[in-house]
């Protein structure tokens, strides 16, 4: 723990949420020197990463000083999740409950 504020008594870690369009390296950043324990990006399409689609590839990049970052890969066809997630993955949810498939949080 950063020694970030919390609720009296309770001693959690303080963890940014993936956001659409918020999450981006810089902001990542910002919250972590800010007293957020864990960072997340946005969540980043397997297919799109399949296919080398630059800006979602883009979704994934990292400074200097962020220390580790999770993400969220989804998508519905288990062998572009494969090629999308870095190695290793630390969990797959197969439970999701989106519509279009599982997900994969690494």
């Amino acid at each position: 723990m950063t020694g970030a504020p919390s609720a009296p008594g309770i001693d959690l870690p303080l963890m940014l949420a993936p956001l659409a369009d918020f999450t981006d390296a810089a902001f990542r950043l910002v919250c972590r020197q800010s007293g957020a324990d864990r960072a997340y990006t946005e969540m980043v399409s397997a297919a799109a990463l399949a296919h080398g689609h630059a800006a979602t590839r883009f979704l994934l990049e990292t400074l200097p000083g962020e220390g580790p970052v999770g993400c969220q890969i989804f998508g519905a066809d288990v062998r572009e999740i494969a090629h999308a997630a870095p190695a290793p993955a630390a969990a797959a949810d197969a439970g999701s409950p989106m519509p279009a498939g599982g997900g994969l949080f690494v």
